[in-house]
């Protein structure tokens, strides 16, 4: 997560985004400006369309592949949670 945050601070108006051999993953970072789309998700369909609308502002990170996590719901999340300590 540390390297994300450091490509997001380095280019504020990228998504930024973890890649493990070619897979795209998460967590994303969005800048602001997409938050009201993001908001307006349901369901598990996450952010990919967001993504696939602005693949020139993609910028990806290259993390082993234990490092892509995807928690669309809060109830994934805990699962996560859980399983991280």
């Amino acid at each position: 997560v540390q390297r994300l945050a450091e490509e997001f601070l380095a280019h504020p108006t990228a998504i930024v985004a973890p890649a493990a051999e070619g897979r795209r993953g998460n967590p994303c970072l969005f800048p602001a400006e997409f938050f009201p789309a993001l908001r307006a998700l349901t369901g598990d369909r996450g952010g990919a369309g967001i993504i696939r609308a602005n693949q020139q502002r993609l910028r990806l990170v290259e993390v082993p592949p234990e490092g892509l996590l995807d928690a669309d719901t809060p109830e994934i999340l805990a699962a996560l949670s859980q399983n991280s300590r």
